[in-house]
């Protein structure tokens, strides 16, 4: 599968402590020569780690390492506390978000989770485009929506803000202690309603909010 970029919008965003960019944009997909001029341009999501952001935040691991086998030598304290190993399950975990390889899986995982297995209609995850996706770049369906945060925008699409929040709180649980999976897309402050027609009123969880 190929696909020819037809237009594009970018801002810029900083999730999680860890720089990226989201660009907002529309790929024909080239499945077969016959029908590539009747196929529709599909709306995507572009989500891309900043390289330069990802060395620097790999040095400056490397050197907080560093610093606590050093610091160890000397101090008993340190070595009591173990800090080399709280570093390093620090840049595991950070490593593991600056690959968005592994953020694509986890969402194609509560994908199938959340609609072919609960079928719930409450929660709408992206798909994800794995052809065009790398340790750097995530790229999803792109889901119309509005801040669950904007009632007046809500209400101007005829949703409920009060039940859209009655909803978010379950679906905040249910997601934490049912799957086991906690995303910051279920935050306040960055939950978002779709006002798709085939997904209207759901919760949407997008990649960038790991």
């Amino acid at each position: 599968i190929s696909a020819c970029l037809v237009g594009s919008e970018m801002c810029i965003r900083d999730s999680c402590g860890i720089a990226q960019q989201t660009h907002h944009a529309r790929i024909t997909l080239d499945m077969s020569p016959g029908i590539v001029a009747s196929a529709p341009p599909v709306a995507v999501r572009v989500t891309l780690i900043r390289t330069d952001t990802r060395a620097e935040l790999l040095q400056d691991l490397d050197v907080a390492n560093s610093a606590a086998r050093l610091a160890g030598r000397f101090s008993r304290e340190v070595r009591e506390q173990n800090v080399g190993a709280l570093i390093a399950r620090l840049t595991e975990s950070i490593t593991g978000m600056l690959d968005l390889r592994q953020r694509a899986a986890d969402q194609s995982f509560l994908r199938y989770r959340l609609r072919e297995v609960n079928h719930d209609s409450r929660v709408v995850v992206p798909e994800v485009l794995w052809d065009f996706c790398s340790d750097t770049a995530l790229v999803t369906r792109a889901v119309r929506s509005v801040p669950l945060s904007d009632a007046k925008a809500l209400r101007a699409h005829g949703l409920d803000p009060a039940q859209l929040i009655a909803t978010w709180i379950e679906v905040f649980f249910e997601t934490a202690l049912g799957e086991g999976v906690f995303h910051a897309g279920l935050e306040a402050a960055g939950a978002a309603v779709s006002i798709e027609p085939d997904t209207f009123g759901a919760l949407v969880l997008d990649g960038d909010s790991p």
